[in-house]
């Protein structure tokens, strides 16, 4: 398609130039690309209003209409399909399968806007055109659209009927898709007229129909664009089985349905080392406390390439069996509802099993609880940083590249602002770790599995009733599942005959005024701690980089020969920054890393700001630090927010002197209580 945009603006030839866009904008549709396909169609738009060309406004405008909805941008999804009507008018063509489509944007965007009357309207239309023009497909989908209407009416029995017939027809099409999503709002409604074995019977079937449809991908980004579209069937299916007091399945489901292309990537990998086959180093990861001024939560898994590897089972008998191999405790969350979370502890002798199903009496959503107790945590970084500044002289706030703000994210509330950071830490303690703290308390290491904007919590720091916090009585480590650990146990290390370090600290970066003193310092200083640390009866190998020698090509050879790699840099959700004349050059992204082989990686250190942020998907966090994960890092240390370098050099001080101690073990988690 970029091709033939190219070839077309060099003959002049408008009309192709807007095909090649429209095709172009299809393609990134599909792939999920959809704000990239919303620039490709207005282009193209564009170009055919300014010919006159009504056969190509109809179309782009029809695909803006859906990509629109897509987007829940419900104003500008109406007044797309809106014009894309009044050209079909214009046209004589009314009964056409495109208006069917568009009348179906039309009843979906004021279903939203809850005019239910202009909605069904739009459906039955929908539906007579399908039926006169002999669309099966077309016509089970508004059977479909009718029977959320009714459901949306409160009248549950009819919708049931409608979605029956849409059932009858998706079978007859093996339009498996249509089929999983129809089984999703048929359990709805069975639940809402109390047949409740049978809304458990069709909401298993429609995970499975989208398990087979997953399993037909082949990319790590369709996987995970397509997990999202069935997430709210598993959270429902959750909720149906803790309804019915059937806690271990619904722990079993929520696993099942959490990070599964990361564990699919490791589960490649795993498959294609010829030294896997046992079970071998642990994964974990640390938290660190304080109002935005040390490393942040991180994870530790591994990955690896190929397509066709299935992950290991991940059943209540291997959740359990983990956190006895380990001696640690496990908590695992799953946001069911905007104010419903439920909570599965498993301790470390594997005899305990507690469920929660909490709804909790917060005055506002779980969303809103993080967001306020985030908005706290950094008041109290930037009143810090200002007394630091006022008593040194040096500004030492972290660079703000303005690039990794979520426009989505909801802001604390104006009421929130009276509260102390501690207070809040204090009340996602009550809601999130007070109800099994007594299950937890012999022991030591607690591993937590978030959900959703949990993995935005600084868990380690939730102070209790006694003003103690989390971090003091357990050592913490988060992952993305517990089937992404157990991934890790199934693969050996990499046999290495020289032990080796990668440091990065300081690049010369595109811009001066960027340049990071503090972690320059900061990498000299765990470099010195590096080389004089024994494995194997010999001292570790480092590779310490700076200024222009911390390219980007350079970093890639050295860190995939490392055993341990520590970047001192300017971070972000989207990529790490490294020595280059421009941000283009110096910025290694996502995709760069995630395309690493990192096997020999034990600890990857991301002593940069926001690496532990990144878009909330249900594969996890879909950021930079999932890129090194995916690239095989096995254990990870990564920051939840901006950081000051000078702070974070004291940090990774601490931590290294006691990660190689006799009472860490190597154990990350265990290194940051210290």
């Amino acid at each position: 398609a970029n091709l033939g945009v190219a070839l077309s603006r060099e003959v002049g030839n408008a009309s192709l130039e807007a095909c090649a866009l429209g095709s172009g904008a299809a393609a990134l549709e599909r792939l999920g690309k959809h704000e990239e396909a919303i620039e490709g169609s207005r282009e193209a738009l564009d170009i055919c209003r300014s010919c006159s060309d009504r056969d190509g406004q109809a179309k782009h405008v029809g695909r803006l209409a859906g990509l629109m909805l897509h987007r829940q941008d419900l104003k500008q999804a109406r007044g797309y399909a809106a014009e894309a009507l009044d050209i079909a008018r214009e046209r004589g063509e009314q009964g056409s399968s495109s208006v069917a489509s568009i009348r179906t944007i039309l009843g979906t965007v004021d279903l939203e806007c809850g005019d239910l009357p202009a909605a069904e309207a739009h459906f039955q239309e929908a539906l007579i055109i399908c039926r006169r023009l002999g669309e099966r497909t077309g016509e089970a989908m508004a059977l479909m659209n009718i029977g959320r209407h009714r459901l949306r009416a409160l009248r549950h029995a009819e919708a049931t009927q409608f979605f029956l017939e849409a059932r009858s027809l998706n079978a007859e099409t093996g339009e498996l898709q249509a089929e999983a999503v129809n089984l999703g709002d048929l359990a709805v409604a069975y639940e809402n007229v109390q047949e409740h074995e049978r809304a458990l019977e069709c909401c298993k079937a429609s995970l499975h129909a989208f398990d087979r449809l997953w399993n037909r991908l082949s990319t790590d980004h369709e996987r995970v664009t397509f997990g999202d579209t069935f997430a709210d069937v598993a959270r429902r299916l959750q909720f149906l089985l803790l309804r019915r007091k059937r806690g271990v399945e619904a722990l079993e489901c929520a696993e099942h349905s959490r990070s599964r292309s990361l564990e699919r990537l490791m589960a490649q990998q795993r498959l294609a080392d010829p030294n896997a086959g046992g079970t071998g180093a642990g994964a974990g990861a640390g938290t660190g406390a304080g109002a935005g001024d040390g490393a942040g939560d991180g994870a530790g898994v591994g990955a690896g390439a190929g397509t066709g590897a299935a992950a290991m089972p991940c059943g209540i008998e291997e959740i359990v069996g983990l956190a006895r191999r380990r001696r640690l405790g496990v908590v695992v969350y799953s946001v069911l509802e905007e104010d419903v979370l439920a909570m599965w502890v498993i301790s470390r002798g594997g005899t305990k099993l507690g469920v929660y199903d909490t709804k909790p009496e917060l005055g506002a959503t779980l969303e809103q609880l993080v967001a306020n107790t985030r908005g706290a945590l950094e008041r109290e970084g930037r009143r810090f940083v200002r007394r630091e500044a006022a008593s040194t002289g040096r500004d030492i706030a972290p660079l703000d590249d303005g690039g990794d703000a979520d426009a989505d994210a909801v802001p604390p509330d104006r009421s929130s602002v009276s509260v102390s950071a501690d207070e809040w830490l204090r009340r996602c303690h009550q809601l999130l770790v007070a109800p099994f703290a007594a299950a937890l308390a012999d022991d030591r290491e607690v591993l937590i599995v978030p959900s959703e904007h949990l993995y935005a919590i600084p868990f380690a720091a939730l102070v209790d009733a006694q003003g103690v916090r989390l971090i003091e009585r357990h050592a913490i480590s988060v992952a993305p599942s517990i089937g992404a650990l157990l991934e890790i146990e199934g693969r050996r290390g990499a046999v290495v005959r020289e032990v080796r370090a990668t440091v990065v600290g300081d690049p010369s970066f595109y811009d001066a005024r960027l340049q990071l003193p503090g972690a320059r310092r900061e990498a000299e200083e765990v470099r010195d701690l590096l080389s004089v640390q024994t494995r194997g009866g010999s001292r570790v190998c480092v590779t310490h980089l700076s200024d222009e020698a911390a390219s980007k090509a350079a970093v890639k050879a050295a860190v995939q020969e490392s055993e341990y790699v520590h970047l001192a840099t300017h971070g972000f959700s989207s990529g790490v920054l490294l020595a280059g004349p421009r941000k283009r050059d110096a910025l290694m992204s996502m995709a760069e890393v995630q395309a690493l082989e990192l096997r020999r990686a034990r600890l990857v250190v991301l002593s940069a700001c926001d690496s532990f942020q990144g878009e909330l998907s249900s594969d996890g966090l879909v950021g930079i630090s999932r890129a090194f994960m995916a690239a095989g890092a096995q254990t990870l240390i990564a920051s939840l927010w901006p950081i000051h370098d000078s702070a974070t050099r004291v940090l990774m001080g601490r931590f290294y002197g006691r990660y190689f101690g006799d009472g860490c073990r190597g154990k990350a988690a265990l290194a940051l209580q210290g």
